[in-house]
């Protein structure tokens, strides 16, 4: 392997690339942890700024090691840089073979702590520190952000995104008549850490859930979080998506309207119409607002 002419039968054996599931032998599987890791494989990220500039040679300060003799896979993925060609005539695979393992070298051996940027998941920091038992004003904090980004997913503008509440859709949005929403206030929420009910092994906790006041709860883990936060983002899911990570939220919404209601808001493209009970018995009031 060591005289072959292909690089990358060398850069594949390095510690580096075993995380992309690299360097396994021909008839040979896999680890099972190792295959579960490749799914969050940091190679897969985009960060562009950083992609541009290790697309060019320029890495950020890396760690410096000063038992180590050489950096054998530096200089060949620098050799299979210069051996892939320029601009057109480039090889795309090889570019692409390259740069996926200069992310992985640059994600464990850079020198400052941008290496939380090279995960897929953005919200990693903020969701560790929730799992903290004191840590109630971030799960407060997370609470809104989780209520204001299903409240998006149901489709209300943002003008409307106040964050005082969680607006749940009654129905498929019409472009041509009213879209209905119930609100529930923010108050009767509260995100809780998840317990791990394992007793034969140590076990830390891994998620959390938001729970209403009523009873209804949804399990969030890190995944669901990112989730979440594509969908504050405008990010619109593809079926499957929505029949994977979004099951359990669409079992929350049913379970939430479930419960009776006080009062509907009629949200039209330039008016909003609130229809709640009255003070007397069996009366109801209609309050409009124009945009």
């Amino acid at each position: 392997m060591l005289a072959s002419p292909d690089l990358f039968e060398v850069i594949d054996l390095t510690y580096f690339q075993s995380i992309g599931g690299a360097g396994v032998a021909a008839g040979s599987d896999l680890e099972r942890n190792v295959r579960l890791v490749g799914e969050i494989d940091i190679a897969n990220v985009s960060n562009p700024e950083m992609d541009r500039s290790l697309a060019r040679g320029q890495k950020p300060r890396m760690m410096d090691f000063p038992a180590r003799e050489s950096s054998l896979p530096e200089e060949l993925l620098n050799q299979s840089r210069e051996n892939l060609g320029r601009g057109f005539e480039a090889d795309p695979v090889l570019a692409r073979r390259v740069h996926t393992a200069a992310r992985r070298l640059t994600f464990f051996e850079r020198a400052d702590d941008a290496w939380r940027e090279m995960l897929p998941y953005e919200r990693l920091s903020q969701f560790e520190i929730a799992l903290t038992e004191d840590e109630r004003t971030v799960r407060d904090r997370l609470a809104s952000d989780v209520l204001a980004a299903i409240s998006a997913h149901e489709g209300l503008s943002e003008h409307l995104l106040t964050g005082d509440a969680l607006w749940l859709s009654t129905g498929e949005v019409d472009e041509q008549d009213f879209h209905a929403f119930r609100r529930f206030p923010v108050s009767t929420f509260h995100i809780e850490i998840g317990v791990v009910d394992n007793p034969y092994l140590e076990t830390s906790p891994d998620h959390l859930e938001l729970v209403h006041e009523a009873g209804a709860r949804l399990s969030i883990d890190v995944d669901l979080m990112e989730v979440l936060e594509r969908l504050r983002e405008g990010f619109a899911p593809t079926l499957d998506e929505s029949a994977g990570f979004l099951v359990n939220l669409d079992l929350f919404k049913n379970r939430l309207l479930a419960e009776p209601a006080r009062e509907l808001v009629l949200v039209g493209a330039d008016r909003q119409v609130r229809v709640h009970l009255g003070a007397e018995p069996g009366s109801v009031y209609l309050t409009e607002t124009v945009a």
